[in-house]
């Protein structure tokens, strides 16, 4: 056996959809390619009869470890990747993986798993709701299995005998399955499995994280839940019950019964930096107009946001960086978190309203140009302070001296022309 064999294996159901573009990424790179069907109805295994791609059968449990141990008890490379049917990687990225498997060292590598809002994953202009790092790669061979019937984890099995991971830059994921069009049917899906579990065993710190998420709100209850799971939970857990009950602090606000500080503290000793502190931190600060202290917290935030699920205050971390960078006069850095921001969310009517404000001060006229032509779809919602704003420097640029250009931006401006 090659020591960079590699498996690809992925369980799925009723995946028509997405399959055949899977089928396309991974076939070329895999050694083998074990596919497990938890009970399809739609036309996903006559596409696979089609294209002669062989399939196994695994009846649903309401259990996502058990079929995919299954997947892995049938994989005989020296290496395992584990991807959903929604997902993929580039050719020139699944390239590089295979150059690297004979030289890696560790028992497990996580990977860059990029949610996109929108299908086109191939495109430089691709929208991403969020960036994280899962532990998609590991040995074969080791005896590793996964974990828990929902949000199933296999690091676990491969740290607690010692194995080392770490993470894999330059091998990015792109996921589909969070596109916008899709999220409701997937927490649709997993409710009812996390309700069930929590019903059998109320006392479970994994049981009651999952289930306090799939009822958040400001309701102090699920702060109540969140807080017995802390107290029950061994170490490791410890963590993400402690991010949680932060979250809940930076949504629905601190209880006057709650030591902030305390919780901060707790978290801070399981995992440093945390972007769930840093923000609170960044906040405290912001509104009491230390613009220094603010901007520091928030950079800290930002570069550790993949502890969070789902990009949750992607948007308020590089809001308040623009503003603050802009103000402190680094208008680079600022046009830098401009562009992620349009990257992940699009744009907007006030990041149209900072963007053209920043390329002023840097002196890029040629592109506050072309930017001031090209409104978002809310421009609507722009205060006419900051329209008018805008127009004022449009008459201060060179760009103001080309034909019909300040024509042109009053119509737009005045919703007259978009």
């Amino acid at each position: 056996m090659s020591s960079k064999s590699l498996t690809i294996c992925t369980i799925f159901r009723d995946e028509e959809e997405f399959l055949e573009e899977f089928l396309d990424c991974c076939i070329p790179y895999a050694d083998q390619l074990v596919l497990v069907d938890t009970g399809s109805r739609d036309s996903s295994l006559d596409l696979l009869r089609k294209r002669g791609v062989q399939w196994e059968s695994f009846p649903w449990a309401g259990d996502f470890s058990k079929a995919k141990n299954y997947a892995l008890s049938r994989a005989t490379g020296a290496w395992v990747l584990f991807l959903d049917a929604d997902e993929r990687l580039l050719p020139e990225d699944f390239s590089l993986l295979k150059e690297l498997l004979p030289n890696l060292r560790e028992e497990g590598f996580l990977l860059q798993v990029l949610s996109t809002r929108t299908r086109d994953w191939r495109t430089k202009e691709r929208k991403l709701q969020s960036v994280q790092n899962h532990l998609r790669l590991f040995r074969n061979f080791r005896g590793y299995q996964y974990r828990y019937k929902i949000h199933e984890v296999i690091v676990e099995s491969i740290e607690e005998v010692g194995g080392a991971t770490r993470d894999l830059e330059g091998i990015p994921i792109y996921h589909l399955g969070y596109c916008d069009d899709l999220m409701q049917t997937k927490i649709d899906r997993n409710i009812p499995l996390i309700e069930k579990d929590y019903q059998q065993d109320p006392t479970d710190p994994r049981n009651i994280l999952y289930y306090a998420y799939s009822i958040m709100g400001p309701d102090p209850t699920v702060l109540t839940h969140l807080k017995e799971g802390w107290s029950q939970s061994h170490k490791g857990f410890a963590l993400e019950l402690t991010q949680a009950i932060l979250e809940w602090f930076l949504d629905f606000g601190v209880p006057v019964t709650e030591d902030l500080s305390l919780w901060e503290s707790r978290m801070l000793s399981l995992q440093s930096p945390s972007a769930a502190v840093s923000i609170h931190r960044g906040r405290k600060a912001y509104e009491e107009e230390d613009i220094h202290t603010a901007q520091q917290h928030y950079s800290v935030a930002r570069k550790h946001l993949n502890q969070f699920p789902h990009g949750k205050y992607h948007h308020e971390v590089l809001d308040r960086l623009i503003v603050l960078l802009a103000m402190d006069g680094d208008f680079d850095k600022s046009l830098g978190c401009i562009e992620e921001y349009i990257r992940f969310h699009g744009r907007t009517a006030g990041i149209y309203h900072l963007l053209l404000k920043v390329c002023y001060a840097l002196g890029d006229y040629s592109r506050f140009g072309k930017e001031a032509l090209n409104p978002p779809g809310d421009l609507s919602e722009l205060e006419d302070r900051k329209k008018e704003e805008l127009y004022s420097l449009a008459q201060n640029c060179p760009c103001a001296q080309e034909p019909n250009f300040l024509d042109r931006l009053h119509a737009i401006l005045a919703g007259e022309s978009q």
